[in-house]
């Protein structure tokens, strides 16, 4: 199954310079702060508090949020209980 992945993701990686890489980093970096900062004042953001666009979002940030592990695993112990609930999704 990973067989047809492997050569397309071969061909992807250098679509992003080094300079790209720099930029997006940065960007991913300001996303994650934002997203800690709000998730610090008020939760993680459910689906009621900031529709299923902004949900989305937040779950977006957190998986670009790979140079803060410890954060990840913190997005997941609190949507956890969230999905358990069905409050993930509208």
């Amino acid at each position: 199954m990973g067989r047809p992945l492997t050569p397309s993701c071969a061909r992807d990686l250098p679509l992003t310079t080094e300079g790209e890489e720099r930029v997006l980093s940065a960007v991913d970096a300001a996303h994650t702060a934002r997203l800690k900062a709000i998730a610090a004042a008020h939760g993680w953001p459910t689906v009621a508090q900031v529709g299923q666009d902004g949900a989305d979002a937040a779950w977006l940030v957190a998986q670009y949020a790979d140079k803060d592990p410890p954060f990840q695993r913190s997005v997941a112990e609190a949507m956890q209980p969230l999905v358990a609930r069905g409050q993930d999704r509208t």
